[in-house]
C-alpha cells in the first residue's frame, strides 16, 4: 500500500526516502531533538577539564614567578661573608728541604706573612714572621675577586701533586672552604693567587717575633 492510499501526503526528503503527514486537520509540529543525558554529561566534563586545565596553568606561572625571586633572595641574603683569605704553600728543594708560605689577609684590617725553612741540612726550623694592615676597601676588593673567580664554585677532590702543594683557603662566617690550586689548570684559581701576590706587594711589612 502507498502513503496515498493511507491517507498520508508523501514528501521527498531524501533521495529514495520519504516523510508522511497525515492529512487529517489535527496540528502537527516540528520540534527539534533535544541533547540527551549523554551529551550534556559530556558537555559539562569538557567544560570541567578545561576550566581546571587553565587554573593549573596560571598557578604554574604565577609559582614559577614566586620561586625565582625567593631563590634570588636567598641567594642574596644568604651569601657568605669573607672574613679572611690565605694563600698556603709549600715546596721541596733539591736538598730535600721544605720551603713553605702563608699569607693571610683577614676583615679586621690586619695581615700576616709566613714563611719557613727547614732541611736535613740546617741546624733547626727558621721561620719568618711580617705583619701589615689593609684598608677595608683592599679587603673588599679582595673578596670580590675570590667569589668572583668562581672559588666558592670549585667542587671535587684535589689533584695528587707530588713534592708540592699550593691551597687557597677562605674563611667566611659559615666556615672555611680550602681548594688546592696545583693540578687543576683553573683560570680562576689562578687569577686569585695573582691577585693575593699583587696585594701582597702593595703592602709594608714590618718584621714580627717568629714563634
Amino acid at each position: 500500500m502507498s502513503p496515498a492510499d493511507a491517507g498520508f501526503d508523501a514528501y521527498p526528503v531524501l533521495p529514495g526516502a520519504t516523510i508522511c503527514r497525515p492529512r487529517c486537520g489535527l496540528r502537527h509540529s516540528t520540534t527539534t531533538a533535544s541533547p540527551t543525558n549523554y551529551d550534556i554529561v559530556r558537555d559539562t566534563n569538557m567544560r570541567s577539564k578545561l576550566l581546571i586545565c587553565l587554573v593549573s596553568i596560571c598557578l604554574l606561572f604565577a609559582a614559577c614567578g614566586k620561586g625565582r625571586g625567593n631563590s634570588e633572595e636567598i641567594t642574596d641574603s644568604g651569601r657568605a661573608e669573607i672574613v679572611e683569605i690565605t694563600l698556603s704553600g709549600s715546596g721541596m728543594r733539591p736538598d730535600f728541604g721544605v720551603n713553605s708560605y702563608n699569607i693571610t689577609f683577614r676583615r679586621d684590617g690586619t695581615a700576616e706573612s709566613r714563611e719557613s725553612r727547614d732541611g736535613p741540612d740546617m741546624s733547626g726550623k727558621v721561620n719568618k714572621l711580617q705583619r701589615a694592615t689593609i684598608t677595608p676597601e683592599q679587603f673588599k676588593a679582595l673578596a670580590d675577586a675570590v667569589a668572583a673567580n668562581g672559588f666558592f664554585a670549585i667542587t671535587g677532590p684535589d689533584p695528587a701533586v707530588a713534592d708540592a702543594s699550593e691551597k687557597i683557603i677562605v674563611v667566611t662566617d659559615k666556615g672555611k672552604q680550602t681548594v688546592s690550586v696545583l693540578g687543576r689548570n683553573n683560570g680562576g684559581l689562578d687569577a686569585t693567587v695573582r691577585a693575593i701576590r699583587h696585594l701582597k706587594d702593595q703592602l709594608e711589612w714590618e718584621d714580627a717575633p717568629a714563634k
